[in-house]
């Protein structure tokens, strides 16, 4: 008896967007499939702008280059850094980050909660401007976190359960 096993390689996967807006669309994507929670995603300034579905996702790093809107209906999971020069419109969603967070473009959030998650660190979190303006914010990871802003103005809640966080 022979048996095959396929094991997916965790990589680099850009989106062209020659298929649709849609996030989970193989299409839309260099691998021919959507990213999965191992995946470094990549969104340059090319093809038509994704959207995240309700259904949520998962990957380890995320990086959105200006340009480009990543808009978010589903919460989103990034177990590593996030760097963003173009727009990460994050609606009413929860977006976790496990490392950095750099949103030097514009950051459009709604009521969305953000949820720093890192375990070692020290991580940095940087938003768009000077006075930057979040709905929510948690720290829930163990790590040190630095704002590489002057301020930030939560639009209702900052909750620390573990970690330290400093200012600049």
């Amino acid at each position: 008896m022979v048996v095959c096993a396929v094991v997916a390689q965790a990589g680099t996967v850009t989106w062209d967007g020659d298929t649709s807006t849609d996030w989970f669309a193989g299409g839309n994507w260099s691998t021919g499939s959507a990213p999965g929670t191992a995946d470094d995603v990549v969104i340059p300034n090319v093809g038509s702008q994704p959207t995240l579905g309700a259904a949520g996702a998962t990957v380890a790093s995320l990086t959105v280059d200006t340009g480009r809107t990543l808009t978010c209906s589903g919460n989103l999971t990034v177990s590593g850094s996030v760097s963003c020069t173009g727009t990460l419109d994050l609606n009413t969603t929860t977006f976790t980050c496990g490392g950095n967070f750099s949103v030097t473009g514009t950051l459009a959030e709604d009521t969305s909660t953000i949820v720093m998650s890192g375990t070692a660190g020290p991580y940095t979190v940087t938003l768009p401007a000077a006075d930057a303006k979040v709905n929510a914010l948690t720290f829930s990871g163990s790590g040190a976190f630095g704002f590489g802003n002057a301020s930030v103005t939560l639009g209702s809640t900052w909750k620390q359960s573990a970690g330290t966080v400093t200012a600049p």
